[in-house]
């Protein structure tokens, strides 16, 4: 069989770039194969969600409950929707969704890959390194950071604010 769209993974990303390909007017008419590793058979909590906006997915809210920044994942959710309809843009313009990536890009992909390393490696824990950050900056300056919308002078304030030691290395090792 022949597909005109292939989509590998259907997580959270997956099923949001699906879903957007089918509500496009150009797009629904492709013929789409979504593959994963297994079977989806449990309850994936970031499509609890519910509309009544009239857009397709609503704006994530943050409040605060005893003085922490709460409900993260929503924000991670609309990271992969604004992501999703770059992608649906781009395959109604028929280009490749994947295009060549700018040096802000590969500095944005570096330091995911530099803050993975330093949880995976057990040098800190995720709630310790983002307690730091909230301690020296704004929600606005960090969600612009973690939308890879921040400035360069924006993104040494966050290395300022976490500690410099593992995450030194980690940066290092992920230049090899």
């Amino acid at each position: 069989m022949k597909y005109d769209i292939i989509i590998a993974g259907s997580g959270c990303a997956g099923l949001s770039l699906l879903y957007r390909i089918l509500k496009d007017s150009v797009l629904k008419t492709k013929k789409i194969l979504v593959v994963d590793k297994g079977e989806k058979n449990t309850n994936d909590r970031t499509w609890c969600y519910t509309n009544d906006t009239g857009k397709v997915f609503k704006k994530p809210k943050f409040w605060k409950k005893n003085n922490k920044y709460r409900n993260g994942w929503r924000y991670t959710f609309q990271f992969i929707q604004k992501n999703t309809r770059l992608i649906v843009n781009k395959l109604r313009k028929g280009d490749f969704p994947s295009s060549q990536m700018t040096f802000r890009d590969k500095m944005f992909q570096w330091y995911d890959r530099t803050l993975l390393e330093v949880i995976i490696s057990n040098k800190l824990e995720g709630k310790e390194i983002f307690s730091a950050m909230f301690k020296k900056l704004s929600l606005e300056r960090i969600l612009a950071f973690l939308g890879n919308e921040s400035s360069f002078l924006d993104d040494i304030k966050i290395m300022n604010s976490v500690p410099t030691k593992p995450f030194l290395m980690a940066g290092l090792k992920q230049l090899k």
